[in-house]
């Protein structure tokens, strides 16, 4: 069976860790300093503006396809699908509840 989602680049950071052989906790180095087993995490000094949106709009966008073209009955069931199936945060309502809800308060 083929896949039907065009293949990806993995991030550039990501590619750049394996070329140096910078496997996380194994090689003791990569997005974190390992010391003593613990990840040495360094403080976040400035988070992109509108990066929450920006991580979700795939999943929030092929949920809504699949609603439309009509693989999914309505919208509360693919929110459903998508808390039961891949853990999205059920107090936020499931993708397309949490976007409308987004949408409404970012307009008032």
């Amino acid at each position: 069976m083929e896949c039907s989602y065009p293949r990806q680049r993995p991030p550039r950071c990501l590619t750049e860790h394996l070329e140096k052989n910078e496997l996380g906790r194994k090689t003791r180095k990569g997005f974190y300093t390992w010391i003593d087993g613990k990840a040495q995490k360094s403080k976040v000094d400035d988070i992109p503006p509108n990066l929450e949106m920006r991580l979700i709009a795939p999943l929030i966008n092929k949920t809504q396809v699949q609603v439309n073209v009509g693989v999914v009955a309505d919208a509360d069931l693919a929110d459903a699908g998508a808390i039961f199936g891949t853990g999205f945060a059920p107090f936020l309502g499931g993708p397309l509840f949490y976007k409308d809800r987004v949408h409404t308060s970012d307009n008032t």
